[in-house]
Formats: C-alpha cells, sequence, structure tokens
C-alpha cells in the first residue's frame, strides 16, 4: 500500500521511519478504520500513525 497523496512531509517522514512490523500495524490500522469508520483514506492514515505511535510507545513525531 502507499500513502496518500496530501499527507504532510513530517507525517511522511513518520511513516518512512517505522520498521517492517510497525509499518504492518500501521498499514492494518489505516485499512479497519477506513473501511470500519467510512472515513475518507488521507485521515485514516494520520489516525493510524498516531495509534501506531502510541501503541509502539515511540516519541512523538516533529
Amino acid at each position: 500500500m502507499s500513502v496518500s497523496d496530501g499527507l504532510t512531509s513530517a507525517e511522511l517522514a513518520a511513516i518512512e521511519s517505522l520498521n517492517a512490523n510497525q509499518r504492518e500495524f500501521f498499514e492494518e490500522r489505516a485499512a479497519i478504520i477506513e473501511e470500519g469508520d467510512g472515513i475518507p483514506r488521507i485521515e485514516a492514515e494520520r489516525r493510524a500513525l498516531f495509534l501506531t505511535y502510541q501503541w509502539f510507545g515511540l516519541p512523538s513525531p516533529q
């Protein structure tokens, strides 16, 4: 899956910094949020990124 156009450069950098396990978690959460909540993909990715950082205890991206 490729990430949505329209994410900020900081969001894209945060996603790129994820390891393979974290990236898989992010992608799964984004798909679940998009389908389950019926929201646009870009917003689902933003929410999934927040959840990924929270779940893995990562420091907030700058």
